[in-house]
This record gives structure tokens, C-alpha cells and sequence, in this order.
């Protein structure tokens, strides 16, 4: 008999050293923003009655607190079946949301490699853009007018572009002083030209710029290297100047003949 009850003693305090099971007691709540009212510790459970939520406090809350303000401290066991976003955090690039149920996430600005949010940097830019006006008629008018240029206005006070005369070499407006002389001929008029011929001898191995009599008229010349006729890309002919540009040597002769 005292064997039996020395084993019944072993076996009850086995049962009592060993156990880890814990009531727990569970609070209820009206809503999430009614305080606890009791210290909450590990593993108790919290009861929301307005939205149906069963939570589990994981760290230690003090009585004052209640879901809202500890909600970092608590972790849902069950609830109604749904689930809560809220919009917390948000700077010029990210914007922070909040679960109900869960932890949060935090959304990036979308990129040149990703979809995302729009920065505010950007939706600034969307926003001067569509300030533009596009599409307006713009009406052109004269703006400063000289003896040689012209000056186009576009809906403003300042020149936008200004055309100027024409030259021998480019196409352009005909300056004031060629209206008056265009003025001067006289119908029927025929252009009168003399002829020069001017012979010019090189005095060494590299071609010379010789300087005419006369202004040439710069079509219908004739040039020659030593006899020889050459195209007008074998010389350079400006209105008083001849250059030869093919190689030369000493005593070579250039003979030109122009009109002027």
C-alpha cells in the first residue's frame, strides 16, 4: 500500500512540474478605440465586438491602450472575413498601407522598368503640361524692316526671324539699293559688257592670286594654262582676282579673257 501511494505522489507531481498549458482569458472590447481597462499580457486574447474580430496580444499592453494604438501588439485569429487597408505614410515617392489583418506594405513609384505610383515630381510635370495650350493659330506680321533685312514676327514684340538679301552665291530678299538700280533700267535695255583678256606668268612652283584690271562679270570667262582651256573647277575667278588651282611651275602663263 505505501508503494502504490509513493507512485500515485511521483506520477501527480510529474503532471504539475511538466505541464505547460495556460488558461487564457479572453476580453471583450465594444469597439477598436475602447481601452482595455486591465494589463494585457502574452497569449491573452482581445474580442472586438463592433466589427467580430478575435485578437491575440504578442507583445505585453498596458490598460490604457486599446486596438488602435496597440494594434502593432496584437495579431488577428479570426474575424468577420475581411479585411482593412488603410493609407498611412506617404512622401513625394512612396505611399504606405496598413492591413486590418496583416502587416504593411509600402507601394514605389513606377519607373522606366516597373509599374508603380506616380511620383510627385511627375504628376507636377502631367500637370504644366496640360496647362500648355496647343493648336493656337499664330499670326505672323512684319517687325523690323532695314535697307537690307527683313524681320518676321510670330504673336510677339521681338523678331523671330529676320530674312536678309540676296548675294551672289545665296537667295534671299532684293535690298533696297538693287530696287533703285532694277528702277534705273530701262525697258528693252540690253547689258553691255567689255571685253579684257590679261596674260599673268607664275613666278614659282606654287599657284599665285593675280589681281584683274577690272571687275569680272563672273559667267562667260574663258581661262588657259599655257594654251591649255580650263574648266571653271580647275580655277578659283572672284569679281578681281584669278587663281589657278591645278599644280604650276616657274614661268607657267595663265591668259584670262572676261567681260566687265
Amino acid at each position: 500500500m505505501k508503494k502504490v501511494f509513493i507512485t500515485m505522489v511521483i506520477v501527480l507531481v510529474s503532471l504539475v512540474g511538466f505541464s505547460q498549458a495556460a488558461h487564457t482569458q479572453v476580453y471583450r472590447i465594444a469597439d477598436a478605440t475602447t481601452a482595455f481597462g486591465v494589463n494585457i499580457s502574452v497569449g491573452k486574447q482581445v474580442y472586438n465586438i463592433a466589427t467580430q474580430e478575435l485578437w491575440i496580444a504578442t507583445t505585453g499592453v498596458e490598460s490604457t491602450f486599446n486596438l488602435t494604438t496597440a494594434a502593432a501588439s496584437f495579431k488577428i485569429v479570426n474575424g468577420a472575413g475581411t479585411t482593412n487597408l488603410a493609407e498611412a505614410n506617404a512622401t513625394t515617392t512612396t505611399v504606405e498601407v496598413t492591413s486590418s489583418t496583416g502587416t504593411k506594405a509600402t507601394l514605389q513609384s513606377a519607373s522606366s522598368e516597373r509599374a508603380g505610383l506616380m511620383s510627385k515630381e511627375k504628376f507636377d510635370q502631367v500637370e504644366l503640361n496640360n496647362a500648355k495650350q496647343t493648336n493656337i493659330p499664330t499670326a505672323l506680321s512684319l517687325g523690323t524692316v532695314t535697307g537690307t533685312t527683313v524681320g518676321i514676327t510670330s504673336d510677339g514684340s521681338a523678331d523671330d526671324v529676320v530674312l536678309t538679301a540676296a548675294s551672289i552665291t545665296e537667295a534671299g530678299l532684293m535690298a533696297a539699293v538693287q530696287v533703285v538700280k532694277m528702277n534705273g533700267i530701262e525697258a528693252g535695255a540690253q547689258v553691255n559688257y567689255n571685253l579684257a583678256t590679261e596674260r599673268f606668268e607664275e613666278t614659282s612652283g606654287t599657284a599665285l592670286e593675280h589681281t584683274l584690271a577690272h571687275t569680272a562679270q563672273l559667267l562667260g570667262c574663258n581661262v588657259s594654262l599655257n594654251g591649255a582651256i580650263l574648266s571653271p573647277a580647275n580655277y578659283t575667278l572672284a569679281a578681281t582676282t584669278i587663281k589657278i588651282n591645278l599644280p604650276v611651275t616657274q614661268y607657267d602663263v595663265v591668259v584670262i579673257t572676261y567681260n566687265y
